[in-house]
């Protein structure tokens, strides 16, 4: 499960969180009877329609990927319409909580309602049900809509269930969270507003981003993460307890804002040596959070190697935390010369880096400055070479007036000069 959502959200940042999601047609599922039948087949169809979607984008002509994008949005709209149908006809039926799940994560934060109305579902008919903990976790990246909180508060609030409600705590808190990281990344980034604002519109994004009171947001959110820590901490997402999930968000939360400094990070490199971050101290490090299981994380490596030959012999270097569970799979990619930079292997994305950084989607990346404070995160392909070419501009001007100090300085006298005239 955790891998479907990091997958599924890694598609979504590598395509543009304008959401351009995956597949091309849509065609009609065939007739089935039960509830569960009905959502495989809703399943299956857009299957075929996402395996069509990436086929149309390999072309070059502009035309049939624009194509490619309609027949996948057509696609994804009528199936989350069957799927919609099938929650509000079934409800009581266990398939009707994984009918709005399918919504949720095909429609994304799209430009459509369906996610809103498959939210809607959830706290009207589910909130109090056995099993919605997978139905929490799907939507805490809806952070701009009323109604995922308004879900969330409720199954946390009214759910008789102890593992419902420690899903429901943590994903608020991922919720709240990841609204206050959006909204200071937008204030930053007003160029950017249109992207976002599908949903609300323009005017009321920006009046959403302008009242939204983000320290009591972020308040709020590291309370709900040690609550999730402490009162629900033996309970397992994926096979894991939340005490550490939720530390691992915490730890986000407080200690990788922008310009604050970047926590240490010591493990193995891919042959077994141990190295840290601060080995790199004086340096701009891009920092990322990868994985050759990650399709963006592998489509990225080309846009790195030649940021890392751009950049060499100048102060800067690119550093990844890799999430492979093989170790032999990062080695098959060093060796080949598809990565040329060095990696810490974490053995997976539970990995102990890895988790105590709680990336949310891959890949993830820092850029931090040659003092060791977090300057950007996440900066887009285009920005990324930029960001890093003033940073790294900034590390050799500071080092500029020591270097010339030091060159006017006389060269030091040979011992025998030193002594002449002493006894």
């Amino acid at each position: 499960m955790r891998y479907r959502m990091i997958e599924a959200l890694a598609l979504l940042a590598s395509i543009g969180a304008s959401w351009q999601p995956c597949s091309a047609q849509g065609d009609a599922p065939p007739p089935a009877t039960s509830p569960a039948e009905r959502l495989r087949a809703i399943e299956d169809s857009q299957a075929r329609a996402l395996q069509t979607y990436q086929a149309g984008l390999q072309g070059s002509d502009p035309d049939r990927r624009g194509e490619a994008v309609d027949a996948y949005l057509a696609a994804v709209a009528a199936n989350s319409d069957l799927a919609l149908e099938l929650a509000e006809t079934s409800p009581a039926d266990p398939a009707a909580i994984g009918a709005l799940v399918f919504v949720i994560r095909t429609a994304k934060a799209g430009p459509s309602d369906h996610s809103e109305r498959a939210v809607a579902l959830l706290s009207r008919d589910h909130a109090k049900d056995q099993g919605i903990g997978e139905a929490c976790q799907s939507v805490f990246f809806l952070y701009d809509r009323v109604g995922a909180e308004r879900f969330l508060r409720a199954v946390l609030k009214e759910n008789p269930g102890r593992v419902e409600r420690g899903s429901a705590c943590l994903a608020l808190g991922r919720l709240l969270a990841y609204r206050g990281k959006m909204i200071r990344w937008l204030r930053d980034n007003p160029d950017r507003i249109d992207d976002f604002a599908t949903h609300l519109g323009k005017e009321g994004f920006t009046k959403f981003l302008n009242e939204s009171d983000v320290s009591a947001m972020e308040e709020e959110a590291a309370g709900l993460l040690e609550r999730a820590a402490t009162d629900y901490g033996d309970v397992k997402e994926d096979g894991r307890p939340l005490a550490e999930i939720a530390g691992g968000e915490l730890f986000e939360l407080r200690f990788l804002s922008i310009g604050k400094p970047a926590p240490e990070i010591e493990g193995e490199d891919v042959d077994g040596q141990r190295f840290r971050l601060s080995d790199y101290k004086d340096k701009v490090v891009l920092l990322t959070f990868s994985g050759n299981w990650c399709g963006p994380c592998r489509a990225a490596y080309p846009r790195e190697r030649a940021l890392v030959e751009k950049f060499r012999n100048r102060p800067f270097v690119l550093l990844s935390v890799n999430t492979d569970e093989g170790r032999t799979t990062l080695k098959k990619s060093i060796d080949s010369g598809e990565i040329t930079w060095r990696c810490w292997w974490d053995g997976g994305v539970g990995g102990p880096i890895t988790t105590r950084w709680s990336p949310q989607v891959f890949p993830t990346s820092y850029v931090i400055d040659h003092e060791g404070v977090i300057r950007r995160r996440n900066p887009g392909a285009e920005e990324v070479e930029t960001v890093v070419e003033s940073l790294v501009g900034a590390a050799e001007h500071s080092k500029a007036p020591q270097q010339h100090q030091t060159d006017a300085q006389p060269a030091p006298k040979s011992r025998d000069e030193s002594l002449k005239g002493r006894p």
